[in-house]
């Protein structure tokens, strides 16, 4: 899009973040949403 200057970004997420819209996704997703891992694996 011409309003988007930059070619990438990066954008830093907490792992409970992802737990938010995991629970969204169940409750109105009617697809079958993978489990979380437990763990959580970070690349700077």
């Amino acid at each position: 899009l011409p309003v988007f200057h930059l070619k990438e970004c990066s954008v830093r997420r907490r792992y409970s973040d992802f737990e938010w819209l995991h629970r969204e996704l169940e409750r109105d997703s009617k697809i079958v949403v993978p489990s979380l891992s437990s763990t959580c694996i970070s690349s700077s």
